[in-house]
C-alpha cells in the first residue's frame, strides 16, 4: 500500500476537446458551459442546479445568463429537465429503500443488552465464545467492579497500565484512580474543564417592532421587538449557513417549514415564549458559529497559531449574543413537551457541541429525548407530513446523540432506543435534491449506528478479571460475522458514498460511473491551499461516515491486538494478520486530516473521538516496543501512514486541550509518552 497521497490530484483531471474539433462546437462548449467546466476547458453536460462535475467535486455551480439564439429550444430543455428530476426520484427511492432494508437486516440490540456499571452481559450471539474476549486483566491491587467503557478499557490492559505506570508517578496515581472510578474519572475531567455557565452578558440591544398593521396583535400578545445588527441579510446569511452546515450532520429541521419561521420573524420581530423566535435565534446562532468555525482566527493564536478551533474565545463562542437571546426566549416554554421544544433543546445541544461543552450537549439532548418519548406515547404524527418527517428527524437524531454518549462516557439513557420500532426511518422523497443527499447520507449512520451498537454488545459489554489459565482468546466466530455485516454495510451504500481502500480512501466521490477511484482527493495529511470550499459539508459529512466505518472495523478487530501483547506465545498466524488489521484500521481517519482539521467546531460529536484517540495512540505507542506488535506492524502495517497517524493525533490533543476536559489530561500524557518534539520532527 502506498502511504503517501497522490501529489498532483488536487482536482479531477480535466478533460478537453479534441485539437481536430470544428471550432464552432468549441464556441458551443464555451458559450454554454459552467464556470468551472469553462475554466478545465471540459465539456459540460448543463445539469441544474449543478453539473455532473461540479456535483462529483462538490463545488458551487454558476452558469452565465444564455444568450439569444435563433432556435428555441426552451420545450426541450424542460423535457430534459423533467426526464432528470424523475431519474433523481426514482434514483432516491431506490436508494431509501435499500438503505431502510439494511438497517432492518442488522440484527437489534435490545433495551437491557448494554451492561453499565459493571453489571454483566450476555448475548446470543456471544454466550458460547465472547468471555474474556479482551480481558481487562488488572494488577491485584487494582481488581475493581468499576465500569469502563471500550474506549477506556485499554488502559487497564495490563502491558499498557505497565508501560503508563513507568513513564511517572502521577500516571500511577491516575490508573488507580481510574481503576476504581471506571469511566466517572474522565467525566471530572470535563466538569473541571467547563466549572461556570457560558456567560450571560454578551446581548444584542433590542428596539421595539413596529408593524405596518396597527391593529397587529400576536398570537402570544406578548410585545415583539426586533434584535439591533441583526439585519434581514445577516439573518438569510447566518440560516443559509446553518442549513449547509450543521443541518447535513444533524437533520432536525425541515427548510421549508424553517423559511416560514423566516418570514414571521422577519415581519413581526422577535417575542419571549415564542417558539418561532427561539428556533430562529438558534439557527442564526449555529450559522455564525458555522461561518466562524471554519474561517476565522485560531481560540488563542498565542497558545497554538495554527489550530483548528476557530472563532471566539472560550468564554465568548460566535454568535453567543444570539444565544443568549435565545436561551431567555426559551426560559418561558423549556418545560413543555412538543416538537419545537425537542427541536430548541437539540440546535442548544449542538451549540454547546460547537464549544465542546459536552456535559452542557448532553444535559440538552437529554431533556430533548425525553420529550421525545412523550411525543412518541401520545401525539399521532402523519408520518408523511411534512410535520411527520421533521419529527422522525428530531427523535433518531436524538437516538444517535444518546448512543454516543453512552458509548463513550457511559451516561445514563432515556430509554428512547425502546421507541425505534415504533418511529419509521427519516425519508422525504419530495425533497430537494441537496436534502435528499443529506438524509440518504443520514440513514448510512444510523445503519451503521446500528451495527456499531451490536459490536459494543457482542464483543465489548462484558469486563471479566482473568488469568493466563482462563483466557480463551478472541471469539472468531462473531468476530467473522461482524465483519461480514460491516462489508454489507459498506457494499450496499449508494455509489456517491462508497470508496475505495488504500490511497484512494481520501479522495471524493470514492468512485466514478464506472466503478474506478476518481482522481480527486479531499483528504490530506497537510494543508491543501488550493483546497476550494465544499457545498453541504461534503468534508465533514463524508470524514464522518468512513471514520466511523474504520472505527467500527478497529473495535472489531482489537481484541487480536490484546491478544499478541498479552499471549505472544499462542498468538497464531491468522491473528498476527487480524491484529494488523486492527492497526491499519485505525490509520489515518479523515476526520483528523485537512480540511477538516480547521473546522474542529464543527466536527459531531467531538467528545468522541477524543475517547477513542487516547486507545489508538496508546496501542500505536506499544506496538513501537513489543517484539511481537514490532514485528506486526512491519508485516501487516503501512509504516508511514502509522507515523503521519501518531503526528494528527498529537496534534489533535495539542488543539482540543484548551476546550476539552479529557484531551487536556491526554495531551499532557502523551507528551511525556510520545516526547513534546515528536510531532515538531514528524511534521
Amino acid at each position: 500500500m502506498s502511504a503517501s497521497e497522490p501529489s498532483s490530484s488536487h482536482g479531477v483531471a480535466p478533460g478537453s476537446p479534441g485539437d481536430s474539433a470544428p471550432r464552432r462546437e468549441r464556441a458551443a462548449i464555451a458559450a454554454q458551459a459552467c464556470e468551472t467546466c469553462r475554466a478545465r476547458k471540459t465539456k459540460c453536460d448543463e445539469a441544474r442546479p449543478r453539473c455532473g462535475l461540479c456535483t462529483r467535486l462538490g463545488v458551487v455551480c454558476n452558469y452565465r445568463e444564455p444568450q439569444p439564439t435563433k432556435k428555441d429550444k426552451t420545450l426541450e430543455q424542460m423535457d430534459s429537465k423533467l426526464d432528470r428530476i424523475g431519474g433523481t426520484m426514482k434514483d432516491f427511492s431506490s436508494q431509501m429503500r435499500e438503505m431502510t432494508d439494511l438497517i432492518r437486516t442488522i440484527p437489534g440490540v435490545s433495551p437491557g443488552a448494554a451492561p453499565t456499571q459493571g453489571q454483566p452481559a450476555s448475548s446470543p450471539a456471544t454466550t458460547t465464545q465472547s468471555m474474556q474476549s479482551e480481558e481487562t486483566v488488572v494488577p491485584a491491587p487494582f481488581g475493581t467492579d468499576a465500569h469502563l467503557t471500550t474506549p477506556h478499557k485499554v488502559l487497564l490492559w495490563p502491558a499498557l497500565y505497565h508501560m503508563l505506570g513507568q513513564e511517572s508517578a502521577s500516571n500511577q496515581r491516575d490508573m488507580l484512580a481510574i481503576a476504581q472510578e471506571g469511566t466517572h474519572w474522565f467525566l471530572k475531567r470535563e466538569t473541571g474543564k467547563h466549572p461556570e455557565p457560558l456567560s450571560a452578558e454578551a446581548r444584542l440591544q433590542e428596539s421595539l417592532a413596529s408593524n405596518s398593521n396597527p391593529n397587529y396583535i400576536p398570537l402570544d400578545r406578548q410585545a415583539r421587538k426586533h434584535l439591533v445588527g441583526l439585519t434581514y441579510d445577516r439573518m438569510v446569511m447566518f440560516a443559509k449557513s446553518y442549513f449547509t452546515t450543521y443541518h447535513v450532520l444533524y437533520p432536525i429541521l425541515d427548510q421549508g417549514l424553517f423559511d416560514v419561521i423566516l418570514r414571521d420573524v422577519v415581519e413581526n420581530g422577535f417575542g419571549d415564549a415564542d417558539y418561532n423566535s427561539t428556533i430562529a435565534l438558534l439557527v442564526f446562532a449555529l450559522g455564525h458559529m458555522a461561518i466562524a468555525g471554519a474561517r476565522d482566527p485560531p481560540l488563542d493564536p498565542s497558545v497554538h497559531p495554527n489550530s483548528g478551533f476557530r472563532g471566539g474565545s472560550l468564554h465568548q463562542p460566535p454568535g453567543i449574543e444570539l444565544f443568549n437571546a435565545a436561551r431567555r426566549s426559551f426560559g418561558f416554554i423549556g418545560t413543555q413537551c412538543s416538537l419545537e421544544n425537542v427541536q430548541i433543546l437539540t440546535l442548544m445541544a449542538i451549540y454547546y457541541e460547537g464549544c465542546s461543552r459536552h456535559l452542557d450537549f448532553w444535559r440538552s439532548s437529554v431533556s430533548a429525548s425525553m420529550s421525545c418519548i412523550v411525543l412518541a406515547k401520545c401525539e399521532q404524527f402523519d408520518m408523511d407530513s411534512p410535520r411527520g418527517h421533521t419529527y422522525k428527524r428530531a427523535f433518531w437524531t436524538c437516538n444517535l446523540i444518546e448512543n454516543w454518549y453512552h458509548f463513550e462516557l457511559d451516561l445514563p439513557r432515556t430509554g428512547i432506543r425502546e421507541f425505534g420500532e415504533q418511529v419509521s426511518l427519516p425519508g422525504n422523497p419530495r425533497s430537494s435534491p441537496e436534502d435528499n443527499q443529506v438524509q440518504i447520507q443520514y440513514l448510512a449512520m444510523i445503519a451503521l449506528h446500528r451495527l456499531i451498537s451490536r459490536i459494543h454488545v457482542d464483543l465489548h459489554a462484558q469486563s471479566h478479571d482473568g488469568s493466563p489459565d482462563t483466557y480463551r482468546g478472541p471469539p472468531t466466530a462473531v468476530i467473522t460475522g461482524l465483519v461480514d455485516m460491516l462489508q454489507q454495510w459498506r457494499e450496499l451504500l449508494p455509489r456517491e458514498l462508497q470508496w475505495k481502500d488504500g490511497p484512494h480512501r481520501f479522495n471524493y466521490p470514492g468512485l466514478d460511473r464506472d466503478g474506478t477511484p476518481t482522481q480527486h482527493v479531499l483528504f490530506h495529511y497537510t494543508k491543501n491551499a488550493d483546497q476550494p470550499e465544499y457545498l453541504m459539508s461534503i468534508d465533514i459529512s463524508t470524514a464522518q461516515l468512513r471514520s466511523r466505518y474504520y472505527y467500527a472495523l478497529f473495535i472489531i478487530y482489537r481484541p487480536f491486538v490484546y491478544k499478541a501483547l498479552h499471549y505472544p506465545e499462542i498468538t497464531t498466524a491468522e491473528d498476527r494478520r487480524n491484529a494488523g488489521e486492527c492497526i491499519q484500521a485505525s490509520l489515518k481517519w479523515p476526520i483528523v486530516m485537512y480540511p477538516v482539521r480547521d473546522k474542529k467546531r464543527l466536527i459531531p460529536y467531538g467528545f468522541a473521538w477524543t475517547q477513542n484517540f487516547l486507545g489508538i495512540l496508546l496501542i500505536l505507542r506499544m506496538s513501537l516496543d513489543h517484539k511481537t506488535m514490532a514485528g506486526i506492524v512491519d508485516e501487516f502495517v503501512n509504516k508511514q501512514e502509522m507515523q503521519e497517524t501518531i503526528v494528527l493525533l498529537l496534534d489533535w490533543f495539542e488543539d482540543m486541550q484548551q476546550v476539552d476536559g479529557v484531551a487536556e489530561w491526554g495531551h499532557e500524557v502523551m507528551s511525556n509518552l510520545w516526547g513534546r518534539q515528536y510531532a515538531a520532527d514528524e511534521g
